[in-house]
């Protein structure tokens, strides 16, 4: 049977993120045309779709990684789904940065100060890999 881990080792402001992060990309697929940021529904047709499905997929994926607990899978499930964010949110910010201005200028930086967070744990779980690997646990 599946337990999660105990709520101690949970770092709630990314957990609350993830799940924002998820349920946001969820909400935005299925009822786009209202609830979509004017600058996503600007993309061109799929690409706001694309963006949606990614976030909610990433998100999906890291929770399901940090729900594994301190496992190697959880870890990694989490590591990578990271850096697919870190991906996803670097482009369509620099999209939104470029293609809009200053009309785009809110949505950028809440994108790009997101492409930061995911590409930060990224390479903090890389790091506490690597160390981890050299005192022999995994």
């Amino acid at each position: 049977m599946f337990k999660l881990p105990p709520v101690e080792n949970w770092e709630p402001y990314r957990v609350t993120m993830l799940a924002e992060m998820l349920i946001i990309g969820v909400g935005t697929l299925f009822f786009f045309g209202d609830i979509s940021t004017r600058a996503i529904r600007s993309f061109p047709a799929p690409l706001g779709h694309v963006f949606a499905f990614g976030m909610a997929l990433s998100a999906g994926v890291a929770l399901f990684g940090i729900a594994r607990g301190r496992t190697v899978e959880g870890v990694l499930y989490e590591q990578w789904a990271q850096l697919g964010l870190a991906v996803l949110l670097g482009l369509y910010g620099a999209a939104a940065a470029t293609l809009y201005g200053k009309a785009g200028t809110a949505f950028a930086v809440m994108i790009f100060s997101r492409f930061v967070a995911a590409t930060i744990r990224f390479v903090q779980i890389k790091l506490l890999r690597r160390r981890a690997v050299r005192r022999g646990t995994t």
